[in-house]
């Protein structure tokens, strides 16, 4: 988990080089063929970093959809909330469906990131306007 929240921060520094190095000592070969939802999130992430938003979106709700399945709601609504921070970045045209999606998670008592990451949602929407239009200087 280590070096997975480690290439989160190099990629949040655009620092991607350093995010394939660390990131391919998680590879699914290392699991027995299956990547870990969380670990799905922060492949996703890459992909849209590294301009492929179609493949960082199906990382993503991938994730979502395998948290969910196994019993993990809050992996599940931190999967959700990364997409529609993802989204918001890339000025992707499925933002509203993400920010749809969070609603499932309503109510989430153990998933204690809630207030902070709805408060970089709407640091990211102010920045872009909501409508897309980056306003940032």
């Amino acid at each position: 988990m280590l070096l997975n929240n480690l290439a989160i921060c190099h990629m949040e520094l655009n620092e991607l080089a350093e995010d394939e190095a660390i990131l391919s000592r998680l590879k699914a070969e290392d699991r027995g063929g299956k990547i870990d939802p969380t670990y799905k999130t922060t492949f996703g992430m890459l992909a849209f970093r590294k301009g492929d938003p179609e493949r960082g979106r199906t990382l993503y709700l991938e994730a979502i959809e395998e948290a969910k399945n196994s019993g993990s709601k809050a992996t599940a609504a931190r999967a959700a909330f990364h997409l529609v921070f993802e989204d918001l970045i890339a000025h992707s045209p499925h933002i509203d469906d993400s920010i749809r999606r969070l609603k499932e998670f309503e109510g989430q008592k153990d998933f204690v990131e809630w207030a902070r990451f709805f408060e970089r949602i709407n640091t990211l929407m102010g920045r872009t306007g909501g409508d897309g239009i980056d306003r940032s200087p």
